[in-house]
């Protein structure tokens, strides 16, 4: 057996600190099998949780667990995901079952850390799916896994760098979470600014209007190829190089039909606005856009931002199956967006409503940069940790 080259370190199979158990399906032509009190496992449950797991979608009796190859697996076993999307993983907070689409773990406690095999599986998963095989989709077999050699430091250094990682885990769940309040503060905020009615308030209903009296579409050319730079829309970073969306441009030499779309005019592809494809030009002047595109503007009765929030929202994509129209692929014309209403109060209250959305967009923006900035920290101490290029200090 090689020996490891970091010192105080062993290598060992994974097959010598672990049991390695596969999983298993009832009979589904057997009700009794089924909707029992024990967990049962399938990818779904992994890919939707976090670190841990404690309750799964479908459930088995203890018939079922009987009467097929499912094994319970111990609390705090490491569920691993080993067909078709491999490497994804869970700790079991209670006693559970999974179907065959899994490899898991349960550790020797005097050999190996849960938690910090949790984590060395993280950095082990490019190594596993070279292992994989197979035609229809990839797997990695149990004889694979059994035999797969890892660098273990004792286990107190092992309990010492997990418990370093899990605080990385816990403040980035807790960013997460409070991502997820601020972005449903902001749609409690949007349906209320956007789709209230104030039904006791009759100057207010008249102001639930139809978008087409304040926008104008615009279709002015490229006719003297005075713009050069071809944008693309894209659903998450709004107004992008056409260049930088597909690492190439893909337009055509000709660009004299190309749309001209200028500072503060929106533009999207009626083919894409169902996914958020649509954003307002803001730090550039002006740019070209395929003609498929629909540029418009907004009158001096409505504010831009005050749009865009409205644009951008969760509420806006919710109304576009209603004003789309297509065979194939459905699509919003201008047309169709000019249909949708939505409540237009004064300018000063738009001005007021967009301020505020904009703050909390900061805010969610900040927070989002600090989740990256944790995973990112979080990914460098592993690949250090995990490894032994750095040693932890033992209390």
């Amino acid at each position: 057996m090689a020996t490891s080259t970091i010192e105080g370190w062993k290598r060992k199979q994974i097959s010598e600190v672990c049991l390695i158990i596969s999983g298993g399906t009832p009979s589904t032509q057997q009700p009794e099998f089924w909707n029992g009190s024990i967990p049962w496992a399938t990818p779904t449950d992994i890919t939707k949780n976090g670190k841990f797991i404690d309750k799964t979608e479908k459930t088995i009796s203890e018939k079922g667990l009987k009467n097929s190859s499912a094994t319970l697996l111990p609390i705090n076993s490491i569920l691993m995901t080993s067909r078709a999307t491999i490497g994804a993983r869970c700790i079991n907070l209670v006693p559970m079952t999974t179907n065959q689409g899994f490899k898991s773990f349960v550790c020797n406690k005097s050999e190996i850390n849960y938690e910090f095999l949790y984590y060395l599986i993280e950095i082990l998963h490019k190594d596993f799916i070279a292992l994989a095989s197979g035609s229809t989709f990839l797997e990695i077999s149990k004889k694979s896994i059994d035999s797969f050699l890892v660098d273990l430091p004792p286990l107190p250094e092992q309990k010492k760098i997990a418990e370093i990682l899990s605080t990385w885990d816990e403040a980035i769940e807790f960013n997460e979470k409070l991502l997820d309040t601020e972005k449903q503060q902001k749609r409690v905020y949007v349906s209320y600014i956007y789709t209230k009615r104030h039904v006791t308030d009759i100057e207010n209903v008249k102001k639930f209007e139809k978008l087409g009296k304040h926008l104008v579409e615009k279709t002015e050319r490229n006719k003297d190829e005075l713009i050069n730079d071809v944008l693309s829309v894209s659903n998450t970073r709004g107004f992008v190089l056409q260049s930088a969306q597909f690492e190439r441009e893909i337009a055509s030499k000709d660009k004299k039909n190309y749309k001209v779309v200028r500072k503060d005019q929106f533009a999207y592809n009626p083919s894409r606005v169902n996914v958020g494809s649509i954003d307002q030009l803001s730090e550039r002047d002006s740019g070209i856009i395929s003609p498929m595109y629909v540029v418009f503007q907004c009158k001096d009765s409505i504010k831009g931002r005050y749009l865009y929030h409205f644009l951008k929202s969760d509420y806006f994509l919710r109304l576009i199956p209603r004003f789309t129209q297509g065979s194939v692929r459905d699509s919003l014309s201008f047309d169709g967006l000019c249909e949708m209403k939505i409540h237009i109060p004064s300018i000063e209250k738009q001005t007021k409503y967009s301020q505020l959305l904009d703050s909390l967009d900061i805010k969610i923006k900040l927070i989002e940069r600090n989740i990256e900035y944790l995973k990112t920290q979080k990914q460098g101490l592993m690949q250090r940790l995990l490894t032994g290029k750095v040693r932890v200090k033992l209390d």
